[in-house]
């Protein structure tokens, strides 16, 4: 927070009368915003990024109330995360919900078959990309693939399961760790999306409240449905038109995983052709517009 705050106080003071808004990302940034807005008199927006379950933290409840309070709008995550601030005494009238978007010019569905042939993978394949720990429902896929040997489960990313995947994918010839790719990187993007088109499912089981991923989005847009929680914001956001959502426990993963790639592919195969339409309507850069009208433009 000092760093962060010294560093946009100089710019503040550097750039006087330049600046109309601060759009503060996460509390640490919120701080930094409302005491610069103590000495500037500036627009404030705030956006909030996960679900605190502040009703059962009643000290950070008490103090993101305090934080947040005096912003002139708060872009909530979701409807989950705009109950969530309602129910601490916010300004219901302060809050706007947004969808996060995703460019659909670069995550774009390719063929499902030669993109298996390119990466050299089996006809089943199930993808996990994402943070490679516990709480991600990482240990149920790779229990899922030990029970499903017809099925490749493929997992990009990186954290502390990693070494768990690399020695389960000895032992076992479904298992595959791609290794983690950045999206920084030209070759390694383009391989992603080459893995977002190949998997005929994507999957996470999130065991928490989580808020907006954008893994979700890129995975629809390229064309592949979600296996996931149904916890957090995920509901709000997604339908059983591109997903299917389910409680984090290991037999509502396996059953899941029979009923959609069994031998009766029908849902997947019509959740799979909603996913790109489903895409363009719902995660297109149109979500901008309502942080654009937050910062006071018309």
């Amino acid at each position: 927070f000092p760093g962060l705050f010294i560093k946009s106080l100089v710019f503040f003071i550097r750039r006087p009368n330049q600046i109309n808004c601060i759009h503060a990302h996460g509390f640490a940034a919120a701080a930094m915003a409302k005491v610069i807005s103590w000495f500037f008199p500036i627009r404030t927006v705030v956006s909030t990024h996960a679900i605190y379950q502040l009703e059962t933290r009643p000290v950070l409840a008490i103090f993101i109330k305090w934080l947040l309070v005096s912003f002139d709008e708060i872009l909530a995550v979701s409807e989950i995360s705009k109950n969530e601030l309602v129910r601490i005494g916010l300004d219901i009238k302060k809050i706007k919900v947004h969808k996060n978007w995703v460019n659909l010019n670069v995550f774009t569905s390719q063929d499902r078959a030669v993109c298996k042939k390119q990466l050299k993978l089996p006809d089943k394949v199930i993808l996990f990309v994402g943070r490679l720990i516990e709480k991600k429902g990482v240990g149920f896929l790779l229990s899922s693939a030990e029970r499903f040997s017809d099925i490749c489960f493929v997992f990009v990313g990186d954290g502390p399961f990693r070494h768990i995947i690399i020695q389960k994918s000895d032992q076992f010839k479904n298992i595959l760790y791609a290794g983690k790719l950045m999206q920084e990187k030209a070759d390694e993007l383009d391989k992603l999306i080459k893995y977002y088109s190949a998997a005929d499912l994507f999957a996470t089981i999130p065991t928490y409240d989580e808020g907006f991923g954008a893994v979700y989005l890129e995975t629809i847009a390229c064309g592949t449905p979600v296996l996931a929680s149904e916890k957090g914001s995920l509901p709000t956001f997604l339908d059983k038109s591109v997903s299917t959502l389910i409680k984090p426990s290991q037999e509502a993963v396996d059953n899941a995983i029979k009923q959609l790639l069994g031998k009766d592919k029908s849902v997947l195969k019509e959740m799979q052709s909603n996913c790109r339409k489903f895409a363009e309507k719902n995660f297109s850069d149109k979500n901008a517009e309502v942080i654009y009208h937050s910062y006071g433009f018309k």
